[in-house]
């Protein structure tokens, strides 16, 4: 009997197991949810919003990060923000689990300013994979080679300009980065001197401002603001918004206008759109949705070529004034592999790491979307312990990412030399890749952007030279520099003196155009 009575009791012992088991599984389903990443401390109502330097939003994020670790949590009105300041993390979430962040956020701007037609801005969907595969045919690393001679022939006639009227340099380099995006997208030839058409891109980019997470957010909390009557005093963001339509709409048709004449002449050059309209004969796509994919890759790869190569440029003369040895120890590579009887090409490139590295310290250095564009999560998500939201607004803070002193001692410096062996030779090929993005949102036209840069650094150093400007005693005028505020970011205005090496005048540089170009 007893030994019944103990083998009923072995029986009931995996049961009992099994009903704890379920017991502790529904309890920890049921229990209490992971917390939130540590953050600030946040008001009622507004959050974090208040605490935020409105000039350097992307500063407090790091000063935040420094203090909260570099995943943290702040919170803007009735919005979940979630901030990453390592490129480790950025990796981790946004590449590794990018089906859970590829979205956007929603931005109360994109349709009332006009830039539903920029695809970067698109939610995640139908809608963003068609344009962004119209425009990956085209800007792919393999196929963005075609693009190099154009991008040269762009940077030869900059040099031009750069000789003949120095002092109208921003200038140049808008037509330069304009001319380059309305080439590959359309054809079309932006003259140096085409002022109207370069006004309107110019007010287009600065209405970016108005993109930015922190502006954005705060017309979500208050719609009205878009609501006004355009003639009521404090409207001006109601009539930024019409104005703003106006200037994009006219930028979107009219250069779609002109390869449609040109393709019915059969004058139509290569390009991104040209090349879209020949397959819409198709018919593979609804005409509808074939029509809106069609402009926002064009009107896409236009300006993101046009907003972010000039802002780099400009960037890169300013550290060629400020630091005049990089520019002498460029010469010396340049003339050492190229010589001084022609310009450098794109088959110069694996021969000038130096060069190389100027270009990667430039985008580390003053990164131009500082804050990139936020991405949002499509479910919640927990991540080493925290939880994360469904619907957070996500932002790569980089910044952040490219002040990581280990990774970049005296980070705040320009040293093209951190990107080069002790032999001279380029490191990490990729590096910073950040700068373009994460996952599925990464830039996908930054094979042409980064050739861009090139050929003008390579091209420039070839031929001029960069200095401080000179008050009327001679001495060299200091500043200091700063930049301007937006989702981009623009050097302000900075004095500097563009002239040409030794030995190099309009005839010289036309026969170094003539030797590169034969």
């Amino acid at each position: 009997m007893l030994w019944i009575v103990d083998t009923r009791y072995a029986l009931l012992l995996p049961l009992s197991l099994i009903v704890v088991g379920l017991i502790s599984r529904l309890l920890k389903k049921n229990g209490p949810a992971p917390p939130l990443p540590p953050g600030p401390p946040r008001l009622p109502f507004f959050g974090n919003a208040l605490a935020m330097d409105p000039k350097n939003p992307w500063k407090t994020y790091a000063a935040w990060g420094a203090k909260y670790g570099d995943l943290f949590y702040v919170r803007f009105f009735n919005q979940d923000v979630v901030v990453i300041n390592s490129e480790k993390i950025a990796k981790e979430l946004l590449e590794k689990r990018s089906s859970n962040y590829s979205d956007r956020p929603f931005i109360a701007t994109r349709v009332a300013f006009g830039w539903n037609y920029s695809f970067a801005f698109t939610p995640y969907g139908k809608e963003w994979r068609l344009a962004r595969r119209f425009f990956h045919q085209s800007f792919r690393e393999e196929a963005s080679l075609n693009f190099r001679p154009m991008q040269l022939r762009k940077a030869h006639q900059l040099l031009k300009s750069l000789i003949e009227t120095p002092q109208n340099h921003v200038a140049h380099f808008g037509a330069f980065a304009a001319s380059v995006g309305m080439s590959a997208s359309y054809d079309y030839d932006v003259g140096p001197r085409d002022e109207p058409f370069l006004g309107i891109i110019e007010k287009v980019v600065y209405g970016l401002r108005f993109m930015t997470p922190e502006t954005t957010l705060i017309l979500s909390a208050f719609p009205f603001l878009l609501r006004l009557p355009a003639w009521l005093p404090g409207a001006g963001m109601r009539r930024a918004a019409t104005r703003s339509v106006q200037y994009i709409t006219e930028l979107v048709e009219t250069p779609l206008r002109y390869v449609e004449k040109n393709m019915a002449a059969g004058t139509a050059g290569q390009s991104l759109t040209s090349d879209l309209l020949r397959r819409k004969a198709d018919k593979k796509y609804d005409d509808a949705e074939f029509d809106q994919a069609l402009r926002q890759a064009s009107w896409t790869a236009f300006l993101a070529a046009t907003d972010t190569t000039s802002s780099a440029l400009l960037f890169f003369i300013l550290a060629m004034v400020l630091h005049p040895h990089v520019q002498e120890r460029a010469r010396r590579e340049i003339d050492a592999v190229v010589g001084k009887d022609r310009l450098p090409d794109f088959d110069d490139q694996p021969s000038l790491p130096y060069i190389e590295a100027i270009a990667r310290e430039v985008a580390r250095w003053k990164p131009i979307v500082p804050l990139g564009v936020a991405h949002a999560t499509t479910n919640s998500d927990v991540y080493e312990g925290y939880y994360i939201p469904k619907g957070a607004t996500v932002v790569a803070n980089t910044w952040a990412m490219s002040r990581n002193e280990t990774l970049y001692p005296d980070a705040s410096s320009f040293i093209p030399e951190r990107f080069l062996d002790s032999n001279g030779r380029l490191l990490d090929p990729e590096s910073p890749s950040y700068i373009f993005g994460f996952g599925r949102r990464i830039c996908p036209g930054r094979y042409a952007a980064e050739a861009s840069v090139w050929a003008v650094v390579a091209s420039t150093l070839a031929v001029l030279e960069f200095s401080k400007a000179k008050d009327a005693q001679g001495k060299d005028i200091d500043f200091m520099p700063t930049s301007s505020v937006g989702l981009t970011r623009h050097p302000d205005p900075f004095p500097c003196c563009i002239t040409p090496r030794a030995g190099v005048d309009s005839e010289k540089l036309a026969r170094l155009v003539g030797s590169t170009m034969a």
